[in-house]
């Protein structure tokens, strides 16, 4: 397991838990690598989501490790560690509203870790994307909730952070997502779409 996962800062540290969400970190251009190491030497939980992207250059493509959320970082603080993640180098604010600045749910990092993990191709969106609400069933994305997209003849789920109004696409088998408005499995979904009485019209081209 990697020691920038999520789920590796809750092994290593139970009294994390304590701590209500994540600190958004607003750091200097190219600096979120930067940034992220420099917590992690002071003790400071941190989370840089990156994927791989494909670059080409004038002989080759090369595969290099790009940052999801430029400028970016997430931190787990506690009004100890707070004022020591503000004199890190790179730093240029922490993000905060109503005077609070854990805004970011557990669960929204876990979902963006979780499909940056199972190593499909990531498109990085910069603004929120209209779209059905749907969850994953089956595959490596299986209960990742996000919003159905169709870019030409490819179905991709869109997976978000609420705080920032951005996030990142994801191929998706269709038969593999069920709309949240349904109570319904896709299985049982199938199943009742089946046994749907035929109109006329689809008899006759039966």
């Amino acid at each position: 397991m990697k020691s920038g996962s999520i789920e590796y800062f809750y092994q290593q540290d139970t009294n994390i838990d304590s701590v209500r969400g994540w600190t958004v970190i607003y750091t200097r251009p190219n600096h979120e690598k930067t940034v992220a190491t420099a917590l992690s030497q002071r003790s400071i939980h941190s989370y840089l989501p990156v994927y791989k992207e494909r670059r080409k250059w004038s002989d080759r493509i090369k595969v290099i490790e790009s940052v999801l959320f430029p400028n970016y970082v997430f931190a787990k603080l506690t009004p100890a560690t707070r004022s020591e993640a503000i004199k890190t180098a790179g730093v240029a604010a922490i993000v905060s509203t109503g005077g609070r600045d854990d805004l970011v749910e557990d669960h929204e990092l876990k979902a963006i870790q979780k499909v940056l993990e199972a190593d499909l191709p990531v498109e990085p969106v910069a603004d929120l994307v209209p779209g059905e609400p749907v969850v994953v069933e089956c595959g490596p994305l299986a209960g990742i909730r996000g919003r159905y997209v169709e870019r030409g003849r490819q179905g991709r789920i869109f997976v978000h952070v609420e705080m920032l109004r951005r996030g990142l696409s994801v191929p998706v088998d269709l038969s593999c997502i069920r709309p949240l408005r349904s109570a319904l499995p896709s299985s049982l979904q199938n199943l009742a779409r089946a046994l749907r009485p035929r109109t006329t019209e689809q008899v006759r081209h039966f």
